[in-house]
């Protein structure tokens, strides 16, 4: 019962395991859901053992618990068995955490990370390059602010904001090389974090130069919407008042009752390939 009552308050609130840890050990409600009476104060649950609970709710058991779920409610209902079901199919955006993702920002943000990912990293190392890392981050600060509104920029200020970026990168890239032959495979997760970054920036350095020194514009199959979160999708649905959403699509299938009876990440294609 704790397994699947713990993971049910993260999935429901959304919270960390660190909110979670909280609430299963001093919210009264709570505790009875977890089979803990009132006078029940000396059970209590450590930081570990939270997360080891919720790390056991998998999608398999979801998928189970929804059935037992809708199963119940459809005896209640009133649905005979065997009786075919209504229901409709519909989807709904899940917004990421991100800012509106223009490829002048998009290249800061991964230059500001490259910065300070290979810095760090170079510092605790003792590998030369780096020692005005701080420095360097506030000179592109300062050229980013110049042109990161891209309709008041001039040509010579993206070209030296262009010229920055594309000087540190095959810094960063021989820094990486060099951390990678100390440490082979697998890779820890701070250098892979730095060759994320690094080819994150290597990446959009391109779509600037084009869309602004040569004038040209970006296929939307070649635009990445976040740095940090790639898997976020541009998502225009003509709604009134929100026109464009950025995050994952998830579709829905719902019966007359009310009941959800599927739900699926729609990580690629539309609303018509999933229906």
């Amino acid at each position: 019962m704790a397994d699947s009552g713990d993971g049910g308050a993260r999935q429901g609130l959304g919270c960390d395991c660190d909110r979670l840890h909280e609430l299963v050990n001093e919210h009264r409600t709570v505790r009875q859901f977890l089979g803990h009476s009132n006078v029940s104060e000396h059970d209590r649950y450590p930081l570990r053992t939270v997360m080891d609970k919720v790390g056991l709710l998998v999608p398999e058991l979801l998928a189970g618990v929804n059935r037992l779920v809708v199963e119940s409610g459809h005896r209640v209902a009133g649905k005979k068995p065997g009786a075919p079901l209504l229901g409709c199919c519909d989807s709904f955006c899940v917004e990421t955490d991100v800012h509106y993702p223009t490829d002048v920002h998009l290249l800061w943000d991964a230059m500001r990370c490259l910065i300070r990912e290979t810095a760090k990293a170079a510092t605790l190392h003792g590998l030369p390059g780096w020692r005005q890392s701080r420095h360097h981050k506030r000179c592109l600060e300062r050229l980013f602010n110049r042109v990161r509104k891209t309709s008041r920029a001039r040509p010579e200020q993206v070209e030296a904001y262009l010229e920055h970026c594309r000087k540190l990168i095959p810094r960063s890239e021989s820094t990486l090389g060099i951390l990678a032959g100390i440490y082979g495979h697998p890779e820890p997760p701070w250098l892979r974090r730095i060759r994320h970054f690094l080819e994150q920036a290597k990446r959009h350095v391109d779509p600037v130069d084009r869309r602004l020194l040569q004038g040209g514009k970006i296929p939307q199959e070649e635009k990445v919407f976040s740095v940090f979160e790639s898997h976020t999708r541009w998502i225009a649905k003509g709604k009134a008042g929100t026109p464009v959403e950025l995050g994952v699509p998830v579709c829905i299938l719902e019966d007359r009752h009310g009941f959800i009876l599927h739900h699926e990440v729609m990580w690629q294609g539309t609303d018509v390939d999933h229906a």
